[in-house]
């Protein structure tokens, strides 16, 4: 009996919005955001904060010292890199049901 291997086909639209949030948009740049200017960057990089994920899990008091921003900037900061770069919840049921309908099984030849 031949067994296969299982190769999902996501969409193309989902998948460049997924190498997107892996890739270098996770970093923080001062083109994600206007409040993130070049300065804010520099002195977030100097405590080790460099990707949306290390702001987000940062204390927001240690960011406002940090940043030189206010507090109200730094927490719509969070919510907007939280919005935009933090993973989602999904369905197992729906997720396995999405898999399967764009999956194709390809025969390799090798049998049990």
């Amino acid at each position: 009996m031949a067994t296969g291997s299982i190769v999902e086909r996501p969409s193309s639209a989902v998948w460049i919005g997924e190498v997107l949030k892996r890739g270098n948009m996770n970093r923080l740049h001062s083109q994600i955001h206007p409040l993130l200017t070049e300065e804010v960057v520099g002195a977030l990089h100097a405590k080790q904060v460099f990707t949306a994920a290390d702001f987000i899990k940062a204390e927001a008091q240690q960011l406002v010292k940090t940043a030189r921003l206010n507090f109200k900037e730094v927490l719509a900061l969070k919510k907007f890199l939280t919005k935009n770069f933090a993973p989602t919840p999904v369905n197992g049921l729906n997720y396995y049901k999405s898999v399967l309908s764009n999956s194709a099984i390809i025969p390799t030849g090798i049998n049990r």
